[in-house]
């Protein structure tokens, strides 16, 4: 009988023990709703995750422009631009990410522009010729602090 208690003395004292080497990380957290709601995040754009986006702005239309001086040549070539209008009232920052199918391949491309409020502005895109080709993958509106 002496021998069941002090073996279950051992025992007590071992999983004490081994209880003690438990190591609990609590990590509080002072983040801000944009930090949190990066797991909800469906896609971003250099780093700006979609919750972020306030709306209030919409793309007008993709169009060309003859590259001044190209009026009268045979073939002339065109910027292609991007029509962004502001509908809030104050001035955002729009990020808006482009694909563009040119010669058999798939490009994307980001641009961001300020637009204040109330007002229309256009985002030269880099490829021309063909405003067809153009396809809007995602836009995310932030309100610009001043």
């Amino acid at each position: 009988m002496k021998k069941i208690l002090i073996l279950m003395l051992i025992l007590g004292i071992m999983s004490f023990v081994n209880a003690q080497n438990i190591i609990q990380i609590n990590q509080s957290s002072n983040s801000t709703s944009t930090n949190s709601s990066n797991s909800n995040c469906d896609f971003k754009i250099n780093g700006v995750c979609s919750s972020e986006d306030i709306g209030g702005v919409s793309l007008e239309r993709f169009y060309n422009e003859i590259i001044p001086g190209q009026e009268n040549a045979p073939w002339p070539n065109y910027y292609g631009y991007a029509e962004l209008t502001n509908y809030n009232n104050f001035t955002v920052t729009v990020l808006i990410k482009v694909a563009f199918e040119f010669r058999d391949s798939y490009q994307e491309e980001t641009y961001q522009v300020v637009i204040p409020r109330n007002e229309t502005r256009k985002v030269k895109i880099k490829k021309g010729n063909c405003p067809g080709c153009y396809s809007l993958l995602g836009m995310i509106v932030r309100r610009l602090k001043n």
